[in-house]
């Protein structure tokens, strides 16, 4: 995964050598965090004051353990040091009332 400056587009710097995707920018524009492999979180922090941003440190983050394979999607909370995680509801149960106030309505008249 590489960066390039904008809004020029000249030049281009390698953020990852072992690919990713899904990126997030923090909200002062100095941290990429991406995922690799869909499941390990990486924030790479960049020196933008230059011609071309340069990679200072790259680390890698524990957003929780093996539950992460269901997670879908992330942004980066705008103070930079929260997550907001979307997970998979496949196992949680939907239950749809239809006339549900008629029902209410009927519980209380027999009290």
């Amino acid at each position: 995964m590489y960066v390039r400056p904008f809004p020029t587009g000249t030049g281009r710097v390698t953020v990852s050598r072992d690919g990713g995707g899904q990126p997030r920018w923090s909200r002062d524009a100095r941290t990429l965090v991406y995922r690799v492999a869909g499941v390990d979180y990486r924030a790479a922090r960049l020196d933008v004051s230059g011609a071309l941003p340069r990679v200072v440190r790259t680390d890698s983050l524990a957003l929780g353990g093996p539950s992460d394979r269901m997670i879908w999607s992330y942004d980066v909370h705008p103070d930079g040091k929260h997550f907001v995680v979307t997970r998979d509801l496949t196992e949680t149960k939907v239950v749809w009332v239809t006339n549900w106030l008629a029902e209410v309505r009927a519980a209380l008249a027999r009290r």
